[in-house]
């Protein structure tokens, strides 16, 4: 199932030469319908299965990104891929982030793909270039009852689990609004920010403690 966290983490741009002075990609992209597996990737494949596409002869699709200022080029091959056009409705990312009250939303998909509404968005205290994890404070998700009535839910103060077997990172949160349910974005919104907010009055007496407290002295005093 597509998330915000699926939209926006884990995701990066390939880097140019150290000294490029004007860094821009250059995107073509090439099917090839008839490719033959080299013999030094193997012995020949054979399946039992006769919709298995992938034989000696496959289809596949190369990526090439060419960089005028520093004459760098990159190439990405595949034998899995798709080329049905989609939206920054759809997707989520690349669709500009909402203010509401003092936090960003930054939108992940609809629940449906030709839903119009965002299923869940991610909350930041600033709006920035690329949402990474350390960013968010929070996210609203979006709940539907039984009669078709649509709410929102919250949740705040995100931890960041980064698992071994992938590059891609997804958050737990240790407050959640469990079964309060809010009419509106909005209302979500503020009750994540008031969390946050609350976090961090708790936690000012503690460093202003650590900040006051004499330090030992230093083992050559």
């Amino acid at each position: 199932m597509p998330t915000a966290a699926n939209a926006y983490f884990g995701w990066s741009q390939p880097a140019h030469r150290p000294d490029c002075k004007r860094p821009a990609w250059e995107v073509d992209s090439r099917p090839d319908y008839s490719a033959w597996r080299p013999r030094n990737e193997g012995c020949d494949h054979s399946c039992p299965n006769e919709g298995c596409e992938h034989g000696n002869e496959y289809e596949c699709l190369t990526v090439r990104l060419v960089c005028r200022s520093c004459d760098l080029v990159r190439r990405f091959r595949g034998e899995s891929y798709e080329l049905a056009p989609t939206t920054t409705a759809a997707t989520g990312y690349g669709t500009p982030p909402r203010k509401v009250g003092a936090l960003w939303l930054y939108a992940g998909p609809p629940l449906l793909y030709d839903g119009t509404e965002p299923d869940e968005y991610l909350c930041a205290p600033e709006r920035v270039d690329r949402l990474e994890p350390e960013h968010v404070v929070g996210s609203i998700g979006r709940h539907e009852g039984q009669r078709g009535g649509v709410s929102w839910k919250g949740a705040a103060l995100p931890e960041i689990i980064t698992p071994r077997y992938t590059p891609r990172p997804y958050l737990t949160y240790t407050v959640v609004s469990g079964d309060v349910r809010f009419r509106s974005v909005k209302a979500a919104a503020n009750w994540v920010q008031a969390q946050v907010e609350a976090a961090g009055d708790a936690a000012a007496p503690v460093a202003a403690a650590a900040q006051s407290s004499p330090r030992p002295p230093s083992q050559g005093a």
